[in-house]
């Protein structure tokens, strides 16, 4: 995975960003099989896919 940066308008240096989970992310999208094979036997099913838009639209996080 490439790096991601951006340049900082009021020093104009250039800023290496790391971003949340990316860990996580470099798992399931990189080259390691173990990764693949999980996010096809997980992460792309329904059941995953709903029961995440549940949590989410669960009253305890519409009061945060």
């Amino acid at each position: 995975m490439s790096r991601i940066s951006y340049i900082d308008r009021a020093t104009g240096k250039e800023i290496a960003e790391n971003p949340p989970g990316e860990g996580v992310l470099k798992f399931l999208y990189g080259n390691n099989p173990l990764g693949k094979a999980s996010l096809h036997i997980l992460m792309k099913r329904k059941l995953v896919s709903s029961l995440g838009g549940w949590y989410l639209n669960t009253n305890a996080l519409l009061k945060e």
